[in-house]
């Protein structure tokens, strides 16, 4: 989002940022939830779903709606999102902090891995 702030100005990063969280909304269902931890990290927890094939799936389609552009006052604001997935079921005796640590490593384990 630094690029949409620097470029356009703080009320476009802001639109970009209710824009993601809708497009969370939409791509999520009602007993998932969404949040933003800060800045321009979100964490979603999807209820009841360990597929690892599920999780791409749902990773795929937030990551395409992000990735297409928004429109701000006329001008066209592009972001890229990347998606670390962690199933609580991998680890033997899971907690919100391991969850969210383990999360963090496999968000940057994608985007070393070339974003997505």
């Amino acid at each position: 989002f630094k690029a949409v702030n620097d470029t356009l100005g703080h009320a476009a990063g802001d639109f970009v940022l209710e824009s993601v969280g809708r497009i969370l909304g939409d791509q999520l269902r009602t007993e998932d939830c969404a949040a933003r931890i800060g800045g321009d990290e979100f964490v979603v927890i999807v209820v009841g779903r360990s597929d690892p094939k599920t999780l791409q799936a749902i990773a795929d389609r937030i990551i395409t709606r992000i990735t297409q552009p928004m429109e701000f006052e006329g001008q066209p604001c592009k972001v890229s999102a990347s998606i670390g997935i962690v199933r609580s079921t991998d680890l033997a005796n899971p907690d919100a902090t391991q969850l969210l640590a383990t999360a963090d490593r496999a968000l940057y384990a994608a985007k070393h891995a070339g974003r997505g």
